[in-house]
C-alpha cells in the first residue's frame, strides 16, 4: 500500500521500504508513494515523528482538520510522558515538547 510519509522532525530517518532497503527521508521532507514494510508501518504511525497520508487522501483536505480522531498531540504527549501538557502551549510549543519527550525517551 502506497503512502505519503512527511517527516515532522527536524533530522532524517531510514525507513524500510517493502522490500527491507533503506529509503532515507530528509529532514521536514515528504516521499510520496512510499511502500513502507508491513512490519514498519505501525511503529511509524505511533511514535509521531510522521505524518502519514493513505493514498488518495487529499493532503490540502487533511490539513483543514487539526487531528485525526485519538491523536491529538495532547493525547501523544499524555501517552509519551504520563503527564498532561500545559494547557497554555501552543501546537507549535506542544510539538516542540513532544520531540524532546521523545528524545529523552528514546535515548534511555
Amino acid at each position: 500500500m502506497a503512502v505519503t510519509i512527511h517527516n515532522l522532525t527536524n533530522s532524517p530517518f531510514d525507513l524500510l521500504n517493502d522490500k527491507g532497503e533503506k529509503v532515507r527521508i530528509a529532514a521536514r521532507g515528504s516521499i510520496v508513494g512510499f511502500e513502507p514494510h508491513p512490519s514498519q508501518l505501525p511503529l511509524y504511525r505511533s511514535l509521531g515523528y510522521f505524518r502519514i497520508e493513505d493514498a488518495g487522501q487529499d493532503s490540502k483536505r487533511d490539513r483543514q482538520n487539526t487531528s485525526p480522531k485519538g491523536t491529538s498531540l495532547a493525547e501523544q504527549y499524555r501517552a509519551l510522558t504520563g503527564k498532561h501538557p500545559d494547557g497554555r502551549w501552543s501546537d507549535k510549543r506542544l510539538a516542540k515538547e513532544l520531540e524532546k519527550a521523545g528524545e529523552r525517551f528514546f535515548r534511555g
